[in-house]
């Protein structure tokens, strides 16, 4: 099974050890790496999925560098003692702030929360290359073409068996809209519009079929609203 990466970027060695040890009692198959500075984190060129990134470090300044820390990870959590610095740190794939004088079970609590919604859960599926265990968060898109299905993990094509359509969509979740009768796109990885297609994260783009262009549009933003990025 794959294990999401998480980067803890922290100046305090108390606190890199505090989230450290939070991270591996949320029951989640995480790989954890920690980083004294934002720099010694740019060099290593760890790619995560997750950084938990403090804004007052040492000689850094976490929201400053948020930039550079986001070509390296699909999002980040800032943890800080400062809630006044908070409304600066807003950013596209800024998912959450951590304050550290929260009690430790609260801590975990948010934790899970953020893992449950944003590396979502992990499902089986039978492919050619046997049984493959696969985040629904990495999803792209899934299609049916001349009755065979196919899940999209980033530009990977990727045939399943043993499902219909409307199946697959129900046990992959909530993510996923049906932009026409053979395809459902993870709104999630959708980064705008052009015309009547969905721009996705990885360079695609994906036609709405014209009947359900309202409907789908109207999902999105619902979505996007509720859910967030």
């Amino acid at each position: 099974m794959r294990k999401f990466r998480i980067c803890v970027i922290d100046d305090s060695e108390n606190d890199r050890l505090r989230f450290t040890t939070l991270l591996k009692q949320v029951d989640y198959p995480v790989a954890i790496y920690s980083f004294s500075c934002v720099r010694d984190f740019l060099d290593s060129r760890e790619k995560s999925d997750i950084v938990f990134l403090d804004i007052e470090l040492k000689e850094e300044d976490g929201i400053g560098l948020r930039n550079s820390v986001r070509n390296n990870t699909r999002w980040i959590i800032y943890m800080t003692s400062w809630k006044e610095r908070m409304q600066e740190a807003f950013s596209s794939n800024v998912i959450a702030f951590l304050l550290k004088q929260d009690p430790d079970i609260a801590l975990k609590e948010m934790i899970r929360r953020l893992f449950d919604e944003y590396l979502g859960k992990i499902v089986s599926f039978r492919t050619t290359a046997g049984i493959v265990d696969i985040p629904v968060s990495e999803i792209h898109m899934i299609t049916r073409e001349n009755r065979k299905l196919y899940i999209y993990v980033y530009n990977e094509e990727i045939q399943v068996f043993d499902l219909t359509l409307s199946e697959l969509i129900e046990l992959v979740g909530n993510d996923f809209i049906q932009t026409d009768r053979s395809r459902a796109v993870n709104y999630r990885h959708v980064i705008g519009f052009e015309g009547n297609d969905f721009v996705l994260d990885n360079g695609r783009q994906e036609r709405i079929s014209t009947r359900r262009k309202k409907q789908v549009i109207r999902l999105f933003m619902e979505k996007r609203l509720t859910f967030g990025h």
